[in-house]
């Protein structure tokens, strides 16, 4: 089973869940015994899960770098950084075109993986 630090946590703290690995290119903060995937033999294997605010096409670039600023802003606060990573999600923020590359760079790489399986949703 797959899932992302945030929701298992507190099952594996309460020992419900046994992790084996995560699944991003550095082992997680709140859990740093458990190996990266490629540590754990399974190299080149990473996705990495991500939050971000998306909003319609056409809207205006002063609305979206006032947006951009504001959340900017959020995760340098640090009572924030603290809760948000105290539940394994690294606190990033960066500019709408940076998340722009990263929403196409994911969607080439993953898109090209389920292509390779063959999987249809037929």
């Amino acid at each position: 089973m797959f899932d992302i630090v945030g929701s298992s946590l507190q099952h594996i703290q309460g020992g419900r869940l046994i992790p084996l690995a995560v699944t991003s290119a550095e082992r997680s903060k709140v859990l740093p015994d458990v190996p990266t995937m490629a540590q754990a033999g399974v190299p080149g294997y990473q996705i990495t899960g991500w939050h971000g605010i998306a909003v319609r096409a056409g809207t205006p670039p002063a609305a979206i770098d006032k947006l951009n600023a504001t959340v900017n802003a959020i995760f340098k606060d640090p009572a924030f950084r603290t809760r948000w990573e105290a539940i394994g999600t690294p606190a990033v923020g960066g500019t709408a075109a940076e998340f722009g590359a990263l929403i196409k760079s994911d969607s080439q790489r993953l898109g090209a993986l389920v292509r390779s399986t063959g999987v249809t949703l037929d």
